[in-house]
């Protein structure tokens, strides 16, 4: 099931219904939301998406793998010009998989 979005809510037009349980894994947005807040990203629907896609638990391996690299001062870019972001430096850090 898609559903047409407005830009700025975190979906694109036609992108899934996250809130659909019939895609992928369970998802627990309580865990989620609290993930969300403890990295500081405001994009919800993209941490929902991973956990839906890995599972809970693997979601939260990364999560305290994140917390840890984060409190070892982060994770540069490849480049060196700046730091990731938190969900970057574990979620979507290509050197990581």
């Amino acid at each position: 099931m898609t559903q047409a979005t407005t830009p700025g809510n975190g979906e694109t037009p036609g992108s899934p219904d996250l809130d659909s349980p019939a895609i992928g894994q369970p998802v627990d947005m309580d865990r989620i939301h609290v993930a969300a807040e403890t990295l500081q990203e405001p994009n919800v629907d993209l941490l929902a998406a991973v956990a839906r896609e890995i599972g809970m638990d693997r979601f939260e391996g990364l999560l305290q793998e994140t917390l840890a690299i984060e409190a070892a001062d982060g994770m540069m870019l490849g480049d060196g010009s700046r730091r990731r972001t938190p969900v970057g430096s574990s979620f979507f850090s290509p050197a990581r998989r």
